[in-house]
Formats: C-alpha cells, structure tokens, sequence
C-alpha cells in the first residue's frame, strides 16, 4: 500500500487480526474508533462481523472485500474474486486443478482434495473442483477430507498421510491451500509412500521449495497487488461518485520447477502469513493511468 498511498495522497493504517473471533472483534473495535474514509480487508465471511458492516453502513464508511462467497450489499460495497461470478471468483481455481490433474497423469487419475473449511471461498473452490474433475475424468475416483485451519503446521500431514495409507491407488493431492501442505512431503517419506504428486495454491517460501526440490509438483499463484489495486480503485470510485466496475478475474499463474520465479527481480509480494505472490507486470501503470497519474 505504500506505493499506492505515495501515488494518491492516502494514509492507510493496518489492523492486525489473528483470525480468531475475539481478534476480529477487537480488529473491528478498533477500525470503527478511527472512523476512516473507508475499510479493506480479505476472505472474512459476512457471518463472523455482520454487526459491524452494519454500524459502518450507517456511518457511511465504504467497505471492500475480496475472496469471500457472500455477495457485495448491506455494507459491502466492492467484492474482489466474487464467486458468484463465474469465471471471475477465485472458486474457479478448481476448475484449473482439476484440469492440471487430469492432464499430468495422462487421464489416469486418483486425487484426493484438502479442503480448508474455514474459508467459504475454498470449499467453493473443492466444490468446482469435484464437478470439473468429474467432467473432464468420468469415472476416476476422487476423495476430500476437510482440515481445519488451527491444524496447519501442526496434524495436518498426519491426517492426510492417514488418508494415503486407507486409500494406496491415490497418486494426486490437490490441497485448496498450499499451507496445508508444509511438512507433507516429510510425512510422506516418513510413512513410506512414494509417487504422490501435490499441487496447490497460494505458495508459501516453504512450499517453494518443495517445488523446486521436486517434492511438490505445482501450485496457482496469486496477484495480490492486483487484488488491493482493485480494491483501492473502488473507494477511489465511490469517493469520487462514479460507478463501481465488476470483479476482473484474478490471474491464472500456474508454477511449476521450470516456473518459480526470480526472488530477486521479479515483483515479489509476501502477506503476513507467510504466502508468496506475484505482482502482474504492468499493474501498477495501468491503475494510474486509469487514475490519471502522470
């Protein structure tokens, strides 16, 4: 953001959360204090702050979303990756996996999904993948287990590991967050497993690494700065009283060992949790051109 504020003349103050509901209550007391021009934040569901929406709604605070399965309204003014939309959401992710699947084992698949129930947007996403899976393979088996979020980095490699063993024809696991996976490929070695591939999305450092040590397949990167420049577009146009444009498509960027990218000179972006994203070339010069920057 800071590129973005030095470019329009904003201030933008970050609230730290930590993904529980009592910091997502302290988050939100603390934001509707400060009385800002307008509020940015990504993949929190409706349901866990509903109240709050409805108290900056009626202090006319505009507020933009992204990633997120409700629909823009009643407090909501802009939603990046709508899933509602189609082929713009990022559910359609799901689609991309399944087709990866199906294509690297020549048609001859047995996938297991990991699903992160605790973000709606990822449970679309397993649900695009199970339909476009079924679609583009009828027949081959497929199977998910849910994790939760509280068990990344801790059980989560056991859990799948313990899926492998019951299920020995499974080769592919596609996890709906590259996190999932960290410690994985140890699990697996340890368990005495061999040819799983694991493909995701969302890399972290970590998984990275996996990859360029050939010991996760792929993965879907991210453009979040193509995601806060969206998202700045749109207070920019509810400041300025002109109409809100619909959610673009978030890039397809699929990484491969011949595909990770150069830590040193691409446009690199790492969120506080350790994701890894991209930044679209180009981005950052069409939005001020769009704004008028010289």
């Amino acid at each position: 953001m800071t590129k973005i504020d030095d470019t329009l003349g904003w201030k933008t103050n970050t609230i730290a959360n930590d993904g529980t509901p009592k910091g997502l209550t302290n988050a939100w007391a603390q934001v509707l204090r400060q009385q800002p021009d307008g509020i940015a934040f990504v993949a929190l569901p409706r349901s866990s702050m509903n109240a709050d929406l409805l108290h900056a709604k009626a202090d006319h605070i505009p507020v933009v979303d992204a990633t997120t399965t409700d629909p823009p309204g009643n407090g909501i003014t802009y939603i990046y990756g709508d899933t509602r939309s189609g082929k713009t959401g990022y559910s359609v992710y799901g689609s991309v996996m399944a087709d990866w699947v199906v294509a690297h084992s020549n048609g001859h698949p047995s996938a297991l999904f990991v699903n992160l129930p605790d973000f709606p947007v990822i449970t679309d996403t397993q649900q695009v993948f199970k339909s476009s899976y079924a679609r583009d393979c009828p027949g081959c088996s497929q199977g998910s287990i849910d994790i939760p979020e509280a068990d990344i980095g801790t059980t989560a490699p056991g859990l799948i590991v313990s899926y492998l063993r019951a299920h020995p024809d499974t080769k592919y696991v596609v996890l709906g967050a590259d996190a999932l996976g960290v410690g994985l490929p140890a699990a697996i070695k340890a368990a005495g497993i061999t040819g799983i591939n694991i493909f995701g999305q969302s890399p972290t450092t970590t998984n990275f690494q996996y990859i360029a040590d050939g010991e996760e397949s792929g993965t879907i990167g991210g453009d979040v700065p193509q995601l806060v420049y969206s998202q700045v577009d749109s207070l920019a146009r509810t400041f300025a009283g002109v109409p809100q444009q619909p959610s673009g498509a978030p890039p397809i960027w699929i990484i491969d060992k011949t595909k990770i990218p150069n830590f040193s000179s691409d446009p690199i972006y790492t969120d506080s949790g350790g994701a890894i994203y991209t930044e679209s070339r180009g981005v950052a010069a069409y939005f001020d051109k769009l704004w008028g920057i010289k």
